[in-house]
């Protein structure tokens, strides 16, 4: 079953209550467990919300090992010069272009 949850790392729950949820509904697909309309905002820069967001993602993963994960940003609204909070660096406007061009070979981690 697919359930739409939200963002995970939103801490209107926490992680068990999320597990339990997604054991009780049977879900083998978690869509849109992460969102963003824009890139990073500056606050988000100051945080570590990709790293944050990896630890959900595997604490979900240890009680739901089969579950397919499904994140998302809005490419429409990518600025021409982006910031990487995961890898702490400037994308340059070339590589966001070419994220754009093509972006099933773009991997987020």
């Amino acid at each position: 079953m697919a359930i739409l949850y939200g963002v995970v790392i939103d801490k209107m729950r926490s992680i068990d209550d999320i597990n339990i949820i997604l054991k009780e509904l049977g879900a083998d697909l978690l869509f849109l467990g992460y969102f963003r309309w824009r890139g990073m905002a500056t606050v988000e820069r100051q945080t570590d919300v990709y790293g944050v967001l990896k630890k959900c993602i595997q604490q979900i993963k240890e009680e739901n090992p089969d579950l397919i994960f499904v994140g998302g940003l809005a490419v429409q609204d990518l600025n021409r010069i982006e910031y990487d909070p995961y890898h702490k660096r400037m994308i340059p406007e070339e590589e966001v272009w070419q994220m754009t061009l093509n972006p099933k070979n773009t991997v987020l981690t």
